[in-house]
Protein backbone atom coordinates (compact mmCIF):
# COMPACT_ATOMS: atom_id res chain seq x y z
CA UNK A 1 0.00 0.00 0.00
CA UNK A 2 2.51 2.36 0.73
CA UNK A 3 4.08 1.85 -2.93
CA UNK A 4 0.63 2.95 -4.17
CA UNK A 5 1.11 5.69 -2.19
CA UNK A 6 4.19 6.80 -3.16
CA UNK A 7 3.33 6.53 -7.07
CA UNK A 8 0.32 8.38 -7.03
CA UNK A 9 2.45 11.03 -5.59
CA UNK A 10 4.95 10.78 -7.68
CA UNK A 11 2.20 10.88 -10.40
CA UNK A 12 0.51 14.11 -8.58
CA UNK A 13 3.69 15.67 -8.43
CA UNK A 14 4.32 15.22 -12.08
CA UNK A 15 0.97 16.18 -13.21
CA UNK A 16 1.47 19.88 -11.22
CA UNK A 17 4.63 20.08 -12.61
CA UNK A 18 2.87 19.71 -16.09
CA UNK A 19 0.40 22.05 -15.47
CA UNK A 20 2.85 24.52 -14.50
CA UNK A 21 4.42 24.13 -17.48
CA UNK A 22 1.18 24.36 -19.88
CA UNK A 23 0.27 27.62 -17.77
CA UNK A 24 3.91 29.24 -18.46
CA UNK A 25 3.46 27.87 -21.91
CA UNK A 26 -0.34 29.54 -22.54
CA UNK A 27 0.93 32.78 -20.49
CA UNK A 28 3.78 32.95 -23.63
CA UNK A 29 1.51 32.61 -26.10
CA UNK A 30 -0.81 35.15 -24.56
CA UNK A 31 2.03 37.55 -24.60
CA UNK A 32 2.86 37.07 -28.02
CA UNK A 33 -0.73 37.62 -28.53
CA UNK A 34 -0.99 41.39 -27.06
CA UNK A 35 1.86 42.12 -28.00
CA UNK A 36 0.63 41.63 -32.30
CA UNK A 37 -2.41 43.28 -31.22
CA UNK A 38 -0.29 45.95 -29.37
CA UNK A 39 1.39 46.63 -32.76
CA UNK A 40 -1.56 45.98 -34.75
CA UNK A 41 -3.20 48.99 -32.97
CA UNK A 42 -0.06 51.42 -33.53
CA UNK A 43 -0.18 50.61 -36.73
CA UNK A 44 -3.31 51.24 -37.83
CA UNK A 45 -3.44 54.55 -35.74
CA UNK A 46 -0.64 55.30 -38.11
CA UNK A 47 -2.24 54.68 -40.82
CA UNK A 48 -5.47 56.46 -39.89
CA UNK A 49 -3.24 59.72 -39.50
CA UNK A 50 -1.13 59.48 -42.55
CA UNK A 51 -4.72 59.08 -44.50
CA UNK A 52 -6.68 61.57 -42.69
CA UNK A 53 -3.82 64.11 -43.33
CA UNK A 54 -4.05 62.86 -47.25
CA UNK A 55 -7.79 63.47 -47.66
CA UNK A 56 -7.76 66.70 -46.06
CA UNK A 57 -6.73 69.87 -47.60
CA UNK A 58 -7.20 71.89 -44.98
CA UNK A 59 -4.96 70.07 -42.97
CA UNK A 60 -2.27 69.79 -45.38
CA UNK A 61 -2.33 73.43 -46.03
CA UNK A 62 -2.17 74.20 -42.33
CA UNK A 63 0.89 71.85 -41.52
CA UNK A 64 2.67 72.89 -44.84
CA UNK A 65 2.04 76.75 -43.75
CA UNK A 66 3.04 75.81 -40.03
CA UNK A 67 6.02 74.01 -41.46
CA UNK A 68 7.34 77.39 -43.05
CA UNK A 69 6.27 79.56 -40.55
CA UNK A 70 3.85 81.52 -42.68
CA UNK A 71 1.06 83.04 -40.41
CA UNK A 72 -2.14 80.83 -39.17
CA UNK A 73 -5.36 81.51 -39.54
CA UNK A 74 -7.63 80.75 -36.08
CA UNK A 75 -8.44 77.29 -37.63
CA UNK A 76 -5.75 76.57 -39.16
CA UNK A 77 -3.63 77.23 -35.54
CA UNK A 78 -6.67 74.85 -34.05
CA UNK A 79 -6.03 71.96 -36.47
CA UNK A 80 -2.54 72.57 -36.08
CA UNK A 81 -2.37 72.29 -32.73
CA UNK A 82 -5.39 69.13 -32.40
CA UNK A 83 -3.00 66.96 -34.73
CA UNK A 84 0.16 67.80 -33.32
CA UNK A 85 -1.50 67.16 -30.13
CA UNK A 86 -2.75 63.57 -30.89
CA UNK A 87 0.30 62.92 -32.95
CA UNK A 88 2.34 63.24 -29.61
CA UNK A 89 -0.06 61.49 -27.14
CA UNK A 90 0.24 58.37 -30.22
CA UNK A 91 3.55 58.45 -29.34
CA UNK A 92 3.71 58.79 -25.63
CA UNK A 93 1.34 55.72 -26.18
CA UNK A 94 4.09 53.65 -28.35
CA UNK A 95 6.50 54.66 -25.73
CA UNK A 96 4.38 53.29 -22.65
CA UNK A 97 3.65 49.93 -24.92
CA UNK A 98 7.48 49.70 -25.39
CA UNK A 99 7.96 50.49 -21.39
CA UNK A 100 5.09 47.55 -20.61
CA UNK A 101 7.37 45.19 -22.61
CA UNK A 102 4.77 45.29 -25.36
CA UNK A 103 6.66 47.04 -27.92
CA UNK A 104 9.75 45.94 -29.39
CA UNK A 105 13.15 47.59 -28.43
CA UNK A 106 13.99 47.21 -32.85
CA UNK A 107 10.79 48.86 -33.45
CA UNK A 108 11.10 51.70 -30.55
CA UNK A 109 14.27 52.51 -32.67
CA UNK A 110 12.82 53.22 -35.91
CA UNK A 111 10.15 55.08 -33.93
CA UNK A 112 12.64 57.23 -32.24
CA UNK A 113 14.38 58.16 -35.34
CA UNK A 114 11.28 59.22 -36.83
CA UNK A 115 10.60 61.43 -33.81
CA UNK A 116 13.87 62.99 -33.98
CA UNK A 117 12.76 64.16 -37.55
CA UNK A 118 9.30 65.25 -36.76
CA UNK A 119 10.62 67.29 -33.75
CA UNK A 120 12.74 69.45 -36.19
CA UNK A 121 9.37 70.99 -37.27
CA UNK A 122 9.06 74.53 -35.67
CA UNK A 123 5.10 73.60 -34.75
CA UNK A 124 6.14 70.07 -32.94
CA UNK A 125 9.26 71.49 -31.04
CA UNK A 126 6.78 74.98 -30.02
CA UNK A 127 4.28 72.55 -29.19
CA UNK A 128 6.91 70.50 -26.85
CA UNK A 129 8.64 73.78 -25.48
CA UNK A 130 4.97 74.60 -24.36
CA UNK A 131 3.55 71.38 -22.97
CA UNK A 132 5.94 69.13 -22.01
CA UNK A 133 4.75 69.15 -18.47
CA UNK A 134 1.68 67.38 -19.59
CA UNK A 135 2.98 64.16 -20.53
CA UNK A 136 4.29 61.28 -18.57
CA UNK A 137 8.06 61.93 -17.90
CA UNK A 138 10.01 59.14 -18.86
CA UNK A 139 8.60 60.01 -22.42
CA UNK A 140 9.55 63.55 -22.21
CA UNK A 141 12.57 62.45 -20.83
CA UNK A 142 12.74 60.24 -24.17
CA UNK A 143 11.55 63.45 -26.10
CA UNK A 144 13.90 65.79 -24.53
CA UNK A 145 16.91 63.64 -25.30
CA UNK A 146 16.04 62.85 -28.97
CA UNK A 147 15.81 66.43 -29.71
CA UNK A 148 19.23 67.36 -27.35
CA UNK A 149 21.00 64.61 -29.43
CA UNK A 150 20.34 66.11 -32.85
CA UNK A 151 22.19 69.32 -33.81
CA UNK A 152 19.97 69.73 -36.71
CA UNK A 153 17.09 69.92 -33.94
CA UNK A 154 19.10 72.93 -31.90
CA UNK A 155 16.78 75.42 -31.19
CA UNK A 156 16.72 78.27 -33.81
CA UNK A 157 16.24 81.74 -32.46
Amino acid sequence: MDTINKWLTLAANVGVLVGIFFVGYELRQTNQFVQAQTRQAISDATIDELFRLAESEHLLNAAAKANSNQPLSLEEETSNLLTVAARMRRWENMHYQYRIGLYSAEEMAGNIESWATVMCLPRFRDFWDARRAQFNPDFADTIDRVVKDRPVCARLG
